[in-house]
């Protein structure tokens, strides 16, 4: 049994690795069940789960509902968290999961400064920590795509016999294009404090190239703050989500991923 909360699918930086974690699993086992917020066939039964926007962030919740779909498994491999409730109602032999995790204190810093509030209590109110951290205590495997994020998991009790670090995979470019003649700098991904955007687009303000362009691309520019900061014609052009990331790529002169912490970047 394959559980997420992540959408699985190409569109997003957590589905990509789940979309991947399942094609996996279904080369080395017998996938029975895949459950998860949204997915792409994946050939297997798939079981989605949704909360309304009272609970739609609390991961206890999730990790509730998705306990109650579950089918019983030799092994359940998790990827997000937390998912003690469901481990119990799969029982199964073997218990893996995907943890990418990055700097705790550099990202509440982060999001302080550019939000006013760290939202995330389950990882630094000491209880609530404790109970999100023991499906990853109790597990047999922990994977990690970064030695970076498997030291800060390794920070945590009974963690660090059961760490292994495995990269994420991700699709590579169809082709290489030649250089474009405008000289372009681009971003794909999200936007959160923890990305780091911020200082990009003040860095862009600050350099002054004359016929040049920064190009964002991925689906939160198109709603969010950060983009409130500089106006259109300082040469940042928001693309929104792009169906091709090999032509994004193709298009730009030079790709900058400004992440203050990160437990692996796929772009």
């Amino acid at each position: 049994v394959f559980c997420t909360t992540a959408p699985i699918g190409k569109g997003h930086g957590g589905g990509i690795v789940s979309y991947y974690e399942c094609q996996a699993l279904k080369e080395i086992s017998e996938l029975i069940q895949v459950v998860c917020p949204i997915s792409e066939d994946m050939g297997v039964p798939v079981e989605t789960i949704s909360l309304n926007d009272r609970y739609h962030d609390n991961p206890f919740m999730w990790d509730y509902v998705t306990s109650l779909k579950v089918k019983h498994a030799d092994i359940a491999f998790f990827n997000g968290g937390p998912f003690s409730s469901s481990t119990r109602a799969i029982n199964p032999s073997l218990v893996v999961v995907d943890v990418p995790a990055h700097n705790l204190e550099v990202s509440v810093e982060e999001h302080q400064n550019l939000i006013g509030v760290y939202p995330y209590r389950q990882l630094i109110d000491q209880p609530l920590r404790d109970w999100y951290f023991d499906y990853m205590v109790n597990a047999d495997l922990i994977i990690c795509p970064s030695k970076m994020s498997a030291d800060y998991v390794k920070r945590y009790p009974g963690t660090k016999a059961k760490v292994v670090v495995v990269p994420h995979g991700t699709d590579l470019p169809g082709e290489a294009k030649p250089l474009p003649e405008q000289f372009k700098v681009g971003y794909l991904g999200a936007t959160g404090p923890d990305k780091g955007t911020i200082y990009l687009l003040k860095a862009w303000a600050g350099l002054m190239y004359k016929d040049s362009e920064l190009l964002l691309a991925g689906a939160e520019w198109r709603e969010n703050r950060i983009s409130s900061l500089f106006q259109r014609g300082q040469r940042v052009n928001i693309l929104g989500r792009v169906e091709s990331i090999s032509d994004f790529y193709n298009s730009i002169s030079v790709y900058c991923q400004p992440s203050v912490t990160e437990g692996f970047g796929l772009s």
